[in-house]
């Protein structure tokens, strides 16, 4: 049975119900197959590329929208910030 999270996050605050359980860190990611930009152009990816490497993903519907501006460029900082 789905797990179903009522609430969980707010879009205009208006609540919304996530499907799926909430990951925590170190937990096993479901698998996925993602369509990304890369150094290589776009590419797709799955869970199963990255078996045995650290894995931090941040999804944003459009970078046309200040929060998800906000986002990336925290997100690109942090993961500067942390070397190879």
């Amino acid at each position: 049975m789905t797990n179903h999270r009522s609430g969980a996050v707010t879009f205009k605050g208006n609540p919304l119900t996530l499907v799926g359980d909430e990951l925590s860190p170190g937990a096993k990611s479901p698998d996925f197959d993602l369509c990304c930009y890369g150094a290589d152009g776009m590419q797709h990816v799955k869970r199963d590329d990255f078996l045995g490497k650290p894995l931090i993903v941040s999804v944003v519907p459009s970078l046309d929208t200040p929060v998800c501006q906000v986002q990336t460029k925290t997100f690109n900082s942090r993961v500067a910030s942390l070397g190879e």
